[in-house]
């Protein structure tokens, strides 16, 4: 069997969840050639570098037009556009030869020409579409997908009150690595010292905003350790590494999980994909400004849900917030609860989850 993994770098969350999926194949389908492919990198090989650069500069420095695109196609039919037939044409090629027997997508849009290719070739390969925002808009949606891997209860509803059948829709959340799922319960946390542990990440986006002046108003209280996962970033890894002694910064690490789960609260942005990390670790969020439409989407939900704490605004005092959190150790076991609760209400499944249980049960 041959399943193709489609997804794209706009931000970490979309590729982040392709893995956490194939990670789930392999884990089902040990005898499967599975494939992630970078659908940017692998249609437009010498102008990904551009598109991305593109993208990247719009959501930082002109976050207000791509939140009007967001708003402006949100219950809106997506107009066809010569570039996305161009991009079809490309797809249906890629698909010819490759012919796998299922593709899966978990970025928006792209499940549309995969369902258009399917109605010609007498409905394969099989879709899958993992929706990894919170917010539904018209682009996840495609009439010849087979399943769809949603975040929570309300982005099934919502779903079905846009014509998707009920029993084509499974709450699974947004898909998370192997590493931060744990079968048995969770682990329990070390402390190594009697200190709180404060974890910032600053996402596949770059560093929070604000950063400098949160971490040194943090570092006035008394009993807080912090840990920065800076990434591929070295730059900032080096100028933290000089401002704050004190703070440990971690570079690239495939051990994300064990530090969220040694953390008292996560201060992150609210990406998706982070958002589910941080509720399979049982670690209270505080998410600093949103300001990206699917951010804002995602920081309602962490506070509908009781997850986090959202400091909306960015002259907010974001350690006070912080250091209010963590001297409130009712609110934080709650939250911790809260995100317990939410994450043994998921679906295990994944594609081909029936046909791996009938074969665990042989």
């Amino acid at each position: 069997m041959k399943i193709i993994i489609m997804t794209g770098a706009f931000g970490g969350g979309h590729v982040s969840a392709a893995t956490a999926v194939s990670e789930q194949l392999h884990d089902r389908l040990p005898n499967a050639q599975i494939q992630i492919v970078d659908v940017i990198s692998q249609l437009f090989e010498k102008q990904s570098k551009l598109i991305y650069g593109m993208f990247h500069f719009l959501v930082n420095h002109v976050s207000f037009a791509y939140n009007t695109y967001c708003k402006v196609t949100t219950g809106n039919q997506i107009e066809i556009t010569a570039f996305q037939k161009m991009i079809a044409k490309r797809i249906n090629a890629f698909l010819d030869a490759t012919q796998p027997d299922a593709v899966v997508v978990t970025i928006p849009l792209l499940a549309r020409y995969i369902s258009c290719y399917k109605e010609r070739h007498g409905g394969t390969p099989a879709l899958y579409t993992y929706i990894t925002d919170i917010e539904v808009r018209p682009e996840w949606l495609a009439a010849s997908t087979d399943q769809y891997f949603v975040a929570s209860d309300e982005v099934k509803q919502s779903l079905i009150d846009k014509g998707v059948f009920r029993e084509d829709i499974t709450v699974s959340g947004i898909p998370v690595r192997s590493s931060f799922v744990y079968k048995n319960g969770t682990p329990l946390r070390v402390r190594n010292h009697n200190k709180r542990e404060v974890l910032i990440m600053g996402g596949g986006m770059g560093m929070i905003p604000g950063w400098k002046k949160m971490i040194k108003q943090l570092l006035k209280f008394p009993r807080i350790h912090i840990t920065v996962i800076a990434g591929n970033n070295q730059a900032l890894q080096g100028e933290i590494q000089r401002s704050f002694p004190t703070v440990r910064v971690i570079g690239v690490t495939n051990q994300v999980a064990w530090y969220m789960y040694q953390a008292d609260v996560l201060v992150s942005k609210s990406g998706g994909v982070t958002m589910f990390e941080a509720i399979y670790s049982e670690t209270p969020m505080c998410v600093i400004a949103p300001f990206l439409s699917q951010e804002q989407d995602n920081a309602k939900f962490i506070e509908n849900h009781q997850m986090g704490v959202v400091m909306w605004k960015k002259k907010e005092d974001y350690a006070k917030c912080i250091r209010e959190l963590l001297n409130s150790p009712y609110t934080l076991l709650q939250m911790r609860k809260n995100m317990r609760s939410f994450r043994y209400r998921l679906d295990d499944g994944c594609p081909y989850e029936a046909e791996w249980r009938s074969a665990q049960a042989l």
